[in-house]
């Protein structure tokens, strides 16, 4: 998974693949507001003419714009939790639905993924059950707007 870009303005961050030990990241002014920003920057040292921007200025910019970024983040995957864990509501009772078990949180109690949806969970398993088993759970509750799913691992057929 690739991290998420964040803008410091303190240090040169060096291009491995080029080759360069000082490189800035900046693409198409309409994409970014920070890509803007370096354009201004290239621009006027380009022409010759002092940078509109310190780096002092850059510095409380880029604070701001990863502030942002990060608040976009999280309300992105709390909207598309709320909505997942509302499909699942809507789903008939009793229904199954698989599940891989990624490691255990205490006794019987295990963080899984439901590999239909691709949501991370917390369910109560059988005994034997062990890391990375494929398994069989069953919605005990949901509630989306609480943000709260029970599982349980139901024995396979």
């Amino acid at each position: 998974m690739m991290r998420a870009a964040e803008y410091d303005f303190r240090k040169a961050i060096r291009h491995r693949i080029l080759g360069v030990p000082g490189y800035v990241q900046f693409t198409s002014p309409i994409r970014r507001y920070m890509d803007l920003l370096a354009h201004y920057q290239v621009k006027a040292y380009l022409r010759g003419d002092n940078p509109p921007f310190s780096v002092g200025q850059l510095e409380g910019i880029a604070a701001i714009v990863n502030m942002q970024h990060k608040v976009a983040r999280k309300l992105f995957s709390s909207s598309l939790r709320y909505w997942v864990l509302e499909y699942l509501r809507r789903q008939p009772k009793g229904q199954k639905f698989r599940a891989l078990i990624l490691r255990f949180i205490k006794d019987r109690i295990a963080a899984l993924m439901l590999v239909e949806v691709g949501l991370q969970a917390t369910a109560w398993v059988l005994v034997g059950s062990q890391v990375g088993d494929e398994i069989q759970v069953v919605i005990e509750h949901v509630h989306p707007r609480d943000d709260d799913l029970s599982l349980k691992q139901v024995a396979v057929d």
